[in-house]
């Protein structure tokens, strides 16, 4: 067995690899495969399985139904399909000397590498799955049908599983999904893509130079992938699934891959990724030979890089000598002169790189010039203010100058501002003479409105302003949001998240009967100040269940819709119990995976429920309820705290509202996820 030991890697996958596929995360230990296949122009279904135990003895049993509702099923075998077909052992025994060599004579179980290596060959070799007794083709199909197949040791009955339904000469597709580079540098290029191991067992990755046909598979072995135990003892992938080492610098390659099936076959192939090895060395840098500035335009020229790889010129701009640099303009590699946008008055620092194909940054040279206008156009006049409904329109009158470039619009909420303090209105420079904008909760309803003529050196004319406009407030605020009701100590508790709209000044809360024709009733005679967001009241003790919502106001007396309401059934001295259910109907589970505790309940006996409310105690507190009145049966529970205990209980509530309650049932969550 000392062949052995180079299988050991492949054996590590595989211990990963098939406890995704195998009776960890399924009710049996066995895998069903089935694949549509013409042989000789005739549709016929390729099975196969594969049982963690690899070998069985006795053999299987192939049984077959028709995917319409029927339960008969038909056996296909005459005998059991068993280990040992000699015809096949003389087919394959000088290709597969280890396959043979690791197979156990008295039909133990095969262990670590051993087992890895029989299941990759199984897999990847489909002739050796038949030797094995783990293939069958069924050719007693029809073309159209849809079938579902079984797999039956003959020995014990007991030892079952089925496959999927498959439909006779339906085109499969099988495909790998969300390939993408990891990363990829002057030495090698890494993968990943989207791990299915119930759909493919290994992947082949084939590699081409750039606009050549000729592909060459880079794997000896199937790729797997496989999971492993993280610090956190979490069953994770790896962060790379295949590296390609073998790069040369310069080449620019493109990759494919291809799925394999339990048939050892391979699917579609994936899109393919292009990759160009690049250098890390920088190129050398441009010479900057002139700056001069020609009607507020400056205008750069320079000498190119000394290299032939060079993708383009990047111009970076400051008004600092050393900082603050951004990049104004990407050139082509042949361009050697680069025209500025009008300038500011100001000197203006310039800095010039060369980028090769592979990205790299040269060194930069660097100039500086003195931009020169300083001369503002004129101003607009006669501006006029208009309102429409919610929609202001701004008008004036044009200017005339031979360097006008547009005009901006700006507002401010105080009289006798500076220009410097006005807000912009509007991002591009316009061109007419008139702007429109709409009210908003975020523009109060006194302001000023400003506009600036700007000419093409980006110099601002003195603003011309309007009077300061007051309109009526017409804005109604939106609604509050409601977060949290219950009832403790007979008090009723209401809780909402704050209107962050500038004027509103309160709200108020209202109560009605659930689902019955009367007016609100309002709770609060004053409305609570902005900055009180609860609300508590006495329990009405009536049963029954009472529906709350809440009303912002602002300070021109307008009020918003009422917020979503929310229903809590209050409790009341006479009621009483109407069933007794079923002991033990809570079950109360805590979920690692989605960090979250479900708790579910049913009573079969239970007839004409108008809903339930759930009702949590911490430790040895009291029960409170943790949800209004709800229809489902479930609830998923994620305000805890690890390290504490919680109990529940359920009650249910009938149309005369009356209630019973189920048995309470407690959990304790530990203090860390992976306990």
């Amino acid at each position: 067995m000392e062949h052995l030991r180079k299988y050991l890697l492949i054996g590590v996958f595989f211990h990963f690899f098939c406890n995704g596929i195998f009776s960890q995360e399924n009710d049996f230990s066995i895998n069903v495969f089935v694949k549509n296949a013409i042989v000789q122009g005739q549709p016929e279904i390729k099975i196969k399985w594969l049982y963690d135990n690899l070998l069985i003895e006795g053999g299987w049993n192939v049984y077959r139904k028709s995917d319409n509702g029927s339960q008969e099923w038909q056996k296909l075998n005459n005998q059991p399909i068993v280990l040992g077909n000699i015809q096949l052992h003389a087919q394959l025994k000088d290709e597969l000397p280890l396959a043979f060599e690791m197979i156990p004579r008295d039909f133990s179980r095969p262990q670590g590498a051993q087992a890895a290596y029989l299941v990759k060959t199984a897999v990847f070799h489909d002739k050796f799955a038949q030797y094995l007794g783990l293939r069958w083709n069924d050719k007693s199909v029809q073309n159209g049908q849809a079938y579902i197949y079984k797999i039956e040791s003959a020995r014990d009955k007991q030892l079952t599983a089925e496959s999927k339904s498959i439909q006779v000469g339906q085109e499969e597709s099988l495909e790998i999904k969300d390939v993408e580079i990891s990363y990829h540098n002057e030495e090698e290029v890494a993968f990943r893509w989207k791990p299915e191991p119930e759909k493919y067992f290994g992947v082949n990755v084939y590699r081409s130079e750039l606009n050549k046909d000729i592909e060459k598979r880079l794997n000896d072995l199937p790729v797997l992938v496989f999971k492993y135990l993280d610090e956190n003892q979490i069953y994770r992938y790896q962060d790379v699934f295949f590296e390609d080492t073998t790069v040369q610098l310069g080449h620019h390659y493109e990759y494919v891959f291809r799925p394999i099936d339990a048939f050892g076959e391979e699917g579609k192939p994936s899109e393919k990724l292009s990759v160009r090895i690049g250098s890390k060395t920088p190129p050398a840098p441009p010479t900057i030979e002139e700056i001069e500035v020609i009607e507020h335009h400056p205008i750069i020229t320079w000498q190119g890089s000394i290299d032939k790889d060079i993708k383009h010129y990047e111009i970076w701009r400051s008004t600092k000598p050393r900082t603050k640099f951004i990049k104004v303009f990407t050139t082509d590699s042949g361009t050697r002169r680069y025209e500025d946008e009008a300038l500011k008055h100001g000197r203006y620092y310039y800095r010039i790189y060369a980028v090769d194909e592979d990205n790299n940054h040269s060194d930069f040279d660097d100039g500086s010039i003195l931009v020169e206008d300083i001369i503002p156009p004129h101003a607009p006049t006669n501006i006029q203010v208009t309102r429409k409904g919610n929609v202001i329109t701004v008008n004036w009158d044009p200017i005339v100058d031979n360097d006008f470039y547009g005009y901006r619009v700006f507002l401010g909420r105080q009289d006798y501002l500076h220009d410097s303090q006005f807000s912009l209105l509007h991002h591009e420079m316009l061109q007419e003479t008139n702007f429109t904008f709409e009210l908003n909760d975020s523009i109060a309803s006194k302001f000023i409105v400003a506009v600036g003529a700007y000419d093409k050196a980006h110099n601002a004319s003195k603003f011309i302003r309007s009077d300061f406009i007051e309109f009526e407030d017409v804005i109604k605020p939106e609604p509050p949001h409601i977060i949290k009701i219950h009832e403790e100590n007979d008090i009723i508790h209401l809780d909402w998240l704050p209107n962050h709209h500038h004027d509103v000044v309160g709200y108020m809360v209202y109560r009605r009967h659930f689902e019955q024709e009367e007016e609100w009733k309002l709770l609060t005679a004053v409305p609570l100040n902005t900055n009180e967001t609860h609300w508590s009241g006495e329990s009405i003790h009536d049963g029954v269940e009472m529906e709350y919502a809440v009303v912002a106001i602002d300070d021109a007396g307008h009020r918003s819709d009422f917020s979503e309401s929310v229903v809590l059934h209050t409790q009341a001295d006479d009621e009483v119990i109407v069933h007794e259910p079923e002991k033990n109907m809570i079950r109360v589970d805590y979920q690692p995976l989605e960090n979250r505790i479900r708790i579910s309940w049913n009573d079969k006996k239970l007839k004409e429920i108008k809903g339930f409310i759930l009702f949590r105690a911490e430790n040895e507190g009291s029960f409170v309820p943790i949800t209004s009145l709800i229809q489902d049966e479930y609830y998923y529970d994620t305000d805890f705290d690890f390290g504490s205990t919680y109990h529940y209980e359920v009650r249910f509530y009938t149309p005369d509202h009356h209630f019973g309650k189920f048995d309470s049932e407690a959990i304790h969550i530990s203090n860390s996820k992976k306990e």
